[in-house]
């Protein structure tokens, strides 16, 4: 359930429990309709923030891992240009 659509069921359910009397069908309240749906909606309201939640933490440590590979590739590149420069260093010039 969305975030739209609790909040949706939770403007149904007050509605249903605090605007209209009366009995839906023939011992259906609609009030208790109207609080079982604002309860719903309440439910799904924070169940949906909590996912959205640990669904931005995992894409920020997943974005924290690519970023520490890049960094030691980046790392290791450089060493292996420095060992090369090195090695270039080290041989006697070629006439």
């Amino acid at each position: 359930m969305g975030i739209a659509i609790s909040l949706i069921a939770i403007a149904a359910g007050a509605v249903l429990a605090f605007a209209v009397d009366g009995t839906l069908f023939a011992n259906v309240d609609i009030n208790v309709v109207g609080v079982i749906l604002i309860a719903i909606g309440g439910f799904g309201l924070v169940l949906s923030l909590a996912l959205m939640a640990t669904g931005r933490a995992d894409r920020l440590a997943n974005q924290h891992q690519r970023q520490e590979r890049l960094d030691q590739e980046a790392q290791r590149l450089q060493i292996e240009q420095m060992r090369a420069e090195a090695q270039r260093r080290q041989q006697p010039p070629q006439r």
